[in-house]
């Protein structure tokens, strides 16, 4: 039996959430309390704001059927899996819970629209297949895996915070890494085989290519994974990498490349790493370039990597 009473005709709650000219509005109530609101609000925006609000998109839905909203679906789940907390008390915490969720058709959208994948019917079955990008043939193969890892990291990060975000790798990833194994093996005119062949070095996926300045460097497909954030911090906007362009090297390219960002040096390199940047006074070399690169990690030597703990 649940601990409380859901229906109480003494609780009531609003919550409002609105971005650009999406709104959901949160309601602990009746569904008659929901159609005065819906009116009130149409009315408000027709007299007030001069703004003629969609009826057909505008929807009053039960808190336990997903309702979409900015590419989510939004529910209220219904579990009473009884399961013990912190303090090793047993609890029904996960009924209740708000729960936000990426569904098949938005991802399946996603990648027919970047023309990474087909969908073919087989034994009256609905199967994603994986196809080349013939448009970006022309491209450098270390521009294809660059332009893939963006466009993989700029859709996970906005559907990180989904209770389902893991299940991004097994359909969104999967797809995407084999589309740029045909793009690149269509390219080279070869099977994909050889190219996962050819760019495998462990369990990575490599692409060596040559800079502007000569220096040789590694591009590495996308392996951060896909888990769900949880502690998005404090930050007040979204910080999405742009897409198309080459981002800044990852830290295994960094260790691939195998040079010294203090000394320049090429030999065998190590990690030297800070909790935050904010402990850093910028008073040694070594924290003015970490400041500068505005990263917690530097890529040394094991010489230089000696000196900065004996400073």
């Amino acid at each position: 039996m649940p601990s409380g009473a859901d229906m109480d005709e003494n609780f009531r709650r609003l919550k409002y959430v609105r971005y650009a000219d999406d709104f959901l509005i949160g309601v602990i109530g009746t569904k008659e309390e929901c159609v005065k609101i819906k009116a009130d609000i149409t009315h408000f925006m027709q007299e007030k704001l001069k703004l003629e609000m969609s009826q057909e998109k505008t929807l009053i839905t039960n808190a336990q059927d997903y309702a979409k909203f900015l590419g989510y679906e939004i529910c209220v789940r219904k579990d009473y899996t009884a399961q013990k907390n912190a303090r090793g008390e047993i609890r029904r915490h996960r009924n209740g819970n708000v729960v936000l969720h990426i569904s098949r058709e938005v991802i399946k959208k996603k990648l027919i629209d970047l023309a990474a994948m087909e969908v073919v019917s087989e034994k009256g079955k609905e199967v994603w297949r994986y196809k080349g990008r013939t448009y970006l043939m022309d491209s450098e193969p270390h521009e294809i895996v660059s332009r893939y890892n963006t466009e993989i990291r700029g859709f996970y990060k906005y559907y990180s915070i989904a209770n389902n975000a893991s299940a991004l790798g097994s359909s969104f990833g999967c797809i995407m890494k084999f589309s740029m194994f045909k793009t690149l093996a269509m390219k080279w005119n070869c099977s994909v085989r050889a190219v996962t062949n050819k760019l495998r070095e462990g369990d990575n996926f490599v692409v060596w290519f040559t800079d502007k300045k000569g220096e040789r460097k590694p591009r590495v497909f996308y392996n951060e994974g896909f888990k769900r954030l949880t502690d998005l911090g404090t930050a007040k906007y979204d910080n999405l990498p742009y897409m198309f362009i080459t981002p800044s090297m990852s830290l295994i390219e960094r260790l691939l490349a195998g040079k010294c960002e203090l000394c320049g040096k090429e030999a065998k390199v190590e990690v030297h790493h800070v909790r935050k940047l904010s402990e850093l006074k910028g008073k040694t070399e070594w924290e003015r370039r970490m400041l500068k690169m505005h990263r917690k990690t530097l890529i040394v030597c094991a010489d230089c990597h000696s000196k900065i703990h004996s400073d």
